[in-house]
């Protein structure tokens, strides 16, 4: 693989071979590589946020999957000796981003021990012994730490507000989804702010996690009737897709073999990633500039009396708060300036349905 770096994201390209191919045929371990990774990345300014400690590593976890209880017997640890086993229990073959994210999740939610334990199988009695079970096993009630989705009478959304079912990671978030955000920004972050959690809590369902529940459920972007002009194959859930084996390669055949386990802990790398970025995006790059943003908005009259120009003294990203303020208000501006690089006054022109005259 070629590791291309930016300023705002680390892009991998492989050829020839999956990523997961080759990370298995290293003698370094997948988890040792990314840590590495990440330290130069961070030491360069690449990284801009500090990885959360005093979580599970995923080099960490135990991946097996079996098929009964003798081979559950060799795969569990010898510490793991009483019922409900403390393993989280998901599906064998073909996995995907929901459940991947699903692990992330529960990891950061800090309800798995260390080393965690993953089982990968269809077998309802090794699944019924263990104590987390997600995207398998025909229950949704996560009380009882049952996180299944394929249900046909399963119809829960995020809450009232969205129409997109979840998937495992969904579910997983909406029910330890604020213990999860609240643990990442008090880590090395250092934010201890509960209207940040709030608003990182419910923007990264929407930007990030809402999509994957969509995808994971069949739902698409846009009406089936409209022909796409081309495809990304690119995104998060493609890009998790290539560490699974293809049907055509003799280790599809072998879900049994280390390949598929050190991939699957290789997916959860980038997933992991990726929801880091998507946090640290949410709380500590767009949530600072809503107060700036609310007091230019409620200051708007002071700096002109039609009330239709938002000045703001410095550049920071303020459409998304600017438009959920208009709507809330539902008071619209036509206008907002911007002073930029503090030398010159730029003029921003937002076109509106209904503009009021100035």
């Amino acid at each position: 693989c070629t590791f291309f770096f930016s300023s705002r994201r680390r892009h991998t390209r492989c050829r020839e071979v999956s990523w997961a191919r080759r990370c298995v045929q290293e003698t370094v371990s997948t988890q040792s590589t990314w840590d590495l990774l990440r330290e130069n990345m961070q030491a360069n300014g690449y990284l801009p946020f500090v990885w959360p400690k005093g979580f599970p590593k995923n080099n960490e976890f135990l991946v097996a999957t079996v098929a009964d209880e003798k081979e559950l017997a060799e795969a569990l640890p010898k510490s793991l000796t009483e019922k409900p086993y403390a393993a989280i229990g998901t599906h064998s073959g073909v996995f995907h981003t929901d459940e991947i994210l699903a692990c992330v999740l529960l990891k950061y939610a800090k309800m798995l021990t260390s080393p965690g334990v993953i089982i990968r199988t269809r077998n309802d009695n090794i699944l019924q012994s263990l104590k987390i079970v997600i995207d398998v096993g025909g229950r949704a009630n996560p009380k009882e730490l049952r996180y299944d989705h394929h249900m046909r009478e399963f119809k829960e959304t995020f809450d009232a507000s969205h129409d997109i079912k979840l998937s495992s990671c969904g579910l997983v978030y909406k029910n330890h989804g604020k213990e999860v955000i609240s643990n990442i920004l008090a880590s090395e972050w250092k934010i201890n702010d509960t209207k940040n959690m709030e608003y990182t809590y419910a923007k990264v369902y929407d930007e990030f996690i809402a999509g994957i529940d969509a995808g994971d459920n069949g739902i698409n972007q846009y009406p089936d009737e409209i022909k796409p002009k081309y495809h990304i194959n690119t995104h998060l859930g493609y890009r998790v897709s290539r560490f699974n084996p293809p049907w055509n390669e003799e280790a599809a055949d072998k879900q049994n073999g280390g390949n598929v386990s050190k991939a699957f802990l290789a997916a959860m790398d980038i997933v992991e990633e990726e929801f880091l970025w998507q946090v640290h995006a949410q709380a500590s790059v767009l949530f600072p500039a809503y107060d700036i943003i609310a007091n230019s908005y409620n200051a708007r009259e002071k700096f002109h009396q039609s009330g239709q120009f938002v000045f703001l003294e410095k550049g920071c990203p303020w459409k998304e708060h600017l438009g959920s303020m208009e709507e809330a208000n539902k008071d619209p501006v036509s206008y907002t300036h911007l002073r930029a690089h503090e030398t010159s006054l730029h003029l921003v022109c937002r076109l509106l349905l209904e503009k009021k005259k100035v």
